[in-house]
């Protein structure tokens, strides 16, 4: 799979700190600290996270960034919250720019998805169609400075179907720890 990056979404270059033996993956950038867990049967991959700029990349067991037929990664932008922007700003800009980008695809709002421990709700998007052919469904999850979203993306219908319960499994195991961001908003 080619180099699939939101840059318009990525503010900061983020490091992807490793995995612990439950494939927790804790996750720092500047100003925010969160924790995913790894699907069963999934893995962390820190190269490939590293490479496309990402800060965490989950791919099913023995597969890697170019033979997955569908990958879920995570990132954060920051919020301008000087100006009062809100989760729901972030997401209609990325809906304008798939459709911009990719005047065919679909974009609907999903089922929003329960965070584990009653940590409030991921709203979701989903994407299909669209001239490169994927799938994606992309979770946003609201915080005071910053917008950390999941991302599943797959290049067929099929593939997408199979790995949404891993998706909405990635989602759930979501654990925000620290929020003091600081730079200056960019997407």
């Amino acid at each position: 799979m080619g180099k699939m990056t939101m840059g318009w979404m990525t503010g900061m270059l983020v490091i992807a700190l490793g995995t612990n033996a439950q494939n927790n993956t804790p996750i720092q950038g500047n100003g925010y600290t969160y924790n995913l867990q790894a699907p069963t049967d999934w893995h962390n991959d820190a190269a490939a996270a590293s490479a496309q700029d990402l800060n965490a990349v989950f791919l099913p067991t023995g597969k890697t960034w170019d033979n997955a037929g569908t990958i879920i990664y995570s990132n954060v932008t920051e919020l301008d919250v000087a100006n009062g922007e809100s989760i729901a700003e972030v997401m209609d800009f990325d809906i304008n720019m798939y459709k911009l980008s990719s005047p065919t695809a679909s974009v609907a709002l999903g089922t929003p998805i329960d965070i584990n421990g009653g940590k409030g709700t991921a709203k979701v998007i989903i994407i299909s169609g669209g001239s490169d052919g994927t799938y994606q469904a992309i979770a946003y999850v609201d915080e005071k400075t910053v917008v950390p979203f999941v991302v599943l993306t797959s290049q067929s219908q099929e593939d997408f179907f199979n790995n949404y319960a891993k998706f909405k499994d990635v989602v759930a195991s979501y654990q925000f720890t620290n929020a003091t961001a600081t730079m200056n908003a960019k997407r």
